[in-house]
């Protein structure tokens, strides 16, 4: 009975371990978000040109920000986005 108990508690001590491992590699390496500009979403999704994207972008169907001040900022769009919109 107690070696099962011992290989019990291993497995349990083991679990925890990796568990904590786990976590502070979450916390060292934070998930990247990588942003596209226009002309970078053109250059991933071949054959569409930068107006579709911009039109998409005005009419809510591709999520955007807007970097710098106003209409003239950079409008940036979040990869994984603009490849679930266009199946990729």
């Amino acid at each position: 009975m107690k070696t099962q108990e011992t290989a019990t508690q291993n497995i349990v001590q083991q679990l925890i371990e990796s568990i904590r491992e786990e976590e502070t590699q979450r916390i060292a390496n934070p998930e990247v978000i990588e942003m596209l500009s226009i002309p970078q979403c053109c250059q991933i999704v071949q054959g569409v040109s930068q107006s579709t994207i911009r039109i998409l972008a005005k009419t809510g169907k591709l999520p955007f920000i807007r970097s710098g001040r106003g209409e003239h900022g950079k409008i940036l769009i979040r990869k994984s986005d603009l490849l679930a919109y266009f199946g990729g």
